[in-house]
């Protein structure tokens, strides 16, 4: 369905002089349902009259959040200004209560993850011990077992993690492509970027509406 075509649906039951008033927000309601995936019928623009007035809507939406924003903002931004006031004033004691919070946390972690490491270690000498039929060595072992701590409150979770050592080394399944570096490369060109083996290079779009 064209733009005009939907405008003409949405308004056929209102009165002429109330065409304008109501236009706008009923094609807009398609769009949201069109957005939602609810619309059957999309709205498209296949002519300059329906640019026209796709246009209109858009100017006609940017024009409303502004005005949203800005009403919104004589009640939240004075509410803002008094946090960040508030939060001045306590923000140095907080900082250091959160530097300590970090630090504290990355040395029980460190303690907790020791403590499952040897009692891992134990596991596995036991097991061991216990397979060779050394009973004595196992029950040795498991004597001196010790087991991490626990603590009300305080869940400390470990899990499998990674850090890059040679970058050269690893498969070429686990690369990315670094988007900053393609677009950055994409600018060196005024029209079409010079091929790379792997990437597409397509024109877009993009667009900004000021509000009127």
């Amino acid at each position: 369905m064209s733009a005009k075509d939907a405008l003409a649906k949405a308004t056929e039951k209102e009165p002429k002089e109330k065409e304008d008033l109501t236009a706008m927000a009923l094609v807009a309601q398609r769009l949201v349902a069109e957005v939602e995936g609810k619309e059957t019928e999309p709205f498209n623009i296949e002519d300059d009259e329906d640019f026209k007035l796709a246009t209109e809507m858009l100017n006609h939406a940017k024009l409303k959040i502004k005005e949203i924003k800005a009403r919104s903002e004589t009640v939240t931004k004075p509410m803002w200004q008094a946090l960040e006031a508030f939060r001045d004033i306590y923000r140095p004691t907080m900082r250091a209560y959160e530097q300590m919070e970090k630090l504290l946390k990355k040395k029980v972690e460190g303690y907790v993850l020791a403590k499952k490491q040897a009692e891992a270690k134990s596991m596995r000498l036991i097991a061991e011990a216990s397979r060779e039929g050394d009973f004595t060595k196992a029950m040795k072992v498991s004597g001196e077992m010790t087991f991490a701590p626990e603590k009300k409150g305080i869940t400390v979770k470990i899990f499998w993690s990674y850090r890059t050592k040679k970058l050269l080394k690893v498969p070429r399944k686990f690369l990315s492509v670094n988007p900053d570096k393609v677009e950055a490369y994409i600018k060196e060109f005024k029209g079409k970027p010079d091929p790379v083996e792997g990437l597409e290079f397509f024109e877009d779009t993009s667009s900004s509406v000021r509000a009127r």
